[in-house]
Formats: C-alpha cells, structure tokens, sequence
C-alpha cells in the first residue's frame, strides 16, 4: 500500500467524528427545521396579561379614530361572525393586512389608487402608529423570547423597554416615506424638464428612460417599507442597539436577500394564526351563546346583550394581532440566522438591576 494513501482506520474515526460532532449540533427537531420553534409564541395567546394589553391599546386606539371619523369603524370586526368558520380566512386576512398596512404610511400617503386622499387618513395612520408601536415591540420580543427558548419578559419591564423604544419605532415609519420623497422630488424635476423635450421622440425617449432608472429604487423602497418597517420594530424590540436606521437596513436586507426563506416563515406563520383564529373563534362563539341565553332568561336589556356579544366577536382579532406580532418577533431571529449566522439563542437581554450588596456577618 502506498504510504499516501488514506488509512482505512483513519477514514472509520475521521467519520464517526464528523457524525458525532453533527449530532452534537442537531440535538433537537428545531435544529433540523427551524420553523418548528415559531410554534413555541403560541404561548403569547395564552397570556390573559398580554390579551388585556392588546384589548386596551386596541380600545385606545379605536376611541381616537372614530372621534376623528365621527363614526365607528368596522375594521377588525364583522356582525355575525360567530355564525360560521368560513369568516375565519377573510377575518384574518383583513386583520392581518390592515393592521400591517395602516403602519405603513409610504403607502398610505403616496400610493392610494383613490385621489380623495385626506387629512383625516393621515391622522388615522400616524394614530395607529403611535399607540400601536410600544405594543407591537412587547408582543415581537415576547415572541423572539420564546423562539429563542426562554422565558418571557413580566409585563412591567417589557412595557418600559418598548415604550423606551418607541421614539425609535416611528423614526423607523418615517424614514422610508421620507426617502422616497426625496427620489419622488427628482422624478417631478426630470418630468418638468421634459416639457422641454419640443415633441422629439428621442428626447422623450431618454426622458423617460431617466425617469424608469430613478423609479426603481423608489419602489424598491416603498414596496420594502411592507415588510422591513414590522421586522425594524422586531429588531429594536431584540437588539441592544435600539438604532433605527440599523433595524430598517436588517429589514431590507432580510427581505431582498432571503425572499424565499421569507416566504416559507410567512406561510408556516399563516398555519398558525389560522388554527389560533379558529380556537378563538370556537371560544368566543361558545361563549356568546352561553351568555345570550343566560341573560335573555333575567331579562337583561337588549344594549348590553348587543354590546358583551359584539365584544366577545372582537376576542379572535384581538388574539391574532397578539400573534401576529409574536410571529413577527420570532420570524426576524430565523432570518437573523440565515442572513447574517448569528444564532436564535444569541438574544440580547438587559443588564439586570443593580442590587445593594449584604452587609458582612460579624464573627466573634
């Protein structure tokens, strides 16, 4: 045998040590499938704390909309929707999407497919970020906690740190509008210069040449801002760092440079927000028909039968919002990994407070 040639022995413990250091790193299912530790923010929806704090900011911000609409709003509710499961899908999507959506004020503001763009609608997505953004950043932390495998934050400090934080979040909603502004501003100069083109189509050609290479990065902006302002909010809500300009940039990168690990989270996420609408839902019709009987039988006026069955109608919305954004908080440490390798336990935690050492025990 040559004396280059491999030792057969060799190659036997070179291999059984490959394969034990690989089950040393795959000791669990969520090591092989990562996804499978999003099922794990499941325990957000079972937190009544967490549930009472999305119904009061919910309220919060239902009260100053419709002061300002000067009507009520149908946004997260629909009348009768305890009477069949086939709500459930388009319950969530209009849960899902407005509420995402009305954060986005890019859109709000420049790309509405009506003109009787207002005020009032401006003051509604401004609104919903400001109440909704110390929430939102609890929920998304709760929810990376969770992910990562540890224990969630109590209320009170959670609640500090995201309204601490908050300043931060809506920056985070302004940038992205505000730089398509300033690309939007060349694309008025470019489209007033072409009113000097004097009808040659060559010159018109190039003008609108210029103009298609400056909208690109405008829509690469404004279409991004969907997904990189919620994952921003995730990575203030995880980050030691609370930048906002670093938290948009994670967000845009995830985005374009994982799309289709984005993708699959997002459908893995869909499943569980529709089985959690469903429990919901089968809950809070469980309950409105107990209570309608039990109060019919004592004669209870019609107003508060109305009113305690249209509140038990919102519990499935309130619960897929509570969900929705722990989702969002684990889905940014799964693409955190992909990205960029830093691994979902690597979680910041806060320096604990600081504590009076105990004095010395004298001894005789």
């Amino acid at each position: 045998m040559n004396s280059s040639d491999p030792d057969p022995q060799e190659q036997l413990y070179q291999g059984h040590h490959l394969e034990s250091g690989m089950l040393a790193r795959f000791r669990e299912w969520a090591d092989v499938l990562p996804w499978i530790r999003l099922g794990r923010t499941l325990r957000v929806v079972g937190s009544p704390p967490l549930i009472l704090l999305t119904a009061i900011a919910f309220l919060v911000w239902w009260l100053g909309v419709t002061q300002v609409l000067g009507s009520r709003t149908q946004l997260f509710s629909f009348s009768g929707s305890s009477d069949s499961l086939s709500v459930i899908p388009r319950q969530l999507v209009v849960v899902a999407t407005a509420h995402l959506k009305s954060m986005n004020l890019t859109t709000s503001a420049l790309f509405r497919s009506s003109a009787s763009w207002s005020w009032v609608e401006l003051f509604v997505v401004v609104w919903t970020v400001v109440i909704w953004a110390p929430i939102a950043m609890l929920l998304a932390r709760q929810g990376a906690l969770l992910t990562a495998g540890r224990t969630m934050v109590a209320l009170k400090p959670g609640l500090l740190h995201a309204l601490r934080r908050s300043p931060s979040a809506w920056l985070a909603v302004v940038v992205p509008l505000a730089c398509v502004l300033a690309i939007g501003i060349l694309i008025l100069g470019v489209g007033w210069a072409s009113k000097l083109s004097g009808g040659w189509v060559l010159l018109e050609f190039a003008f609108a040449m210029l103009v298609t290479l400056i909208a690109i990065p405008c829509g690469v902006l404004a279409f991004g801002a969907h997904a990189a302002v919620p994952l921003s909010w995730a990575a203030l809500a995880n980050e030691g760092d609370p930048d906002a300009l670093d938290a948009l940039s994670r967000g845009y990168e995830y985005l374009f440079r994982r799309p289709l690990r984005l993708a699959g989270y997002i459908l893995v996420a869909l499943v569980i927000l529709i089985a959690v609408a469903i429990l919901a839902w089968g809950i809070s019709a469980a309950a409105a028909a107990v209570t309608a009987r039990l109060l019919s039988l004592v004669g209870c006026p019609s107003n508060v039968v109305r009113m305690t069955i249209q509140m038990l109608e919102l519990l499935p919305s309130l619960v897929i919002l509570a969900s929705l954004w722990s989702l969002i908080g684990g889905i940014y440490l799964l693409l955190r990994y992909d990205a960029g390798g830093q691994e979902v336990e690597d979680l910041w935690e806060p320096p604990p407070p600081l504590t009076a050492p105990l004095p010395d025990i004298p001894t005789a």
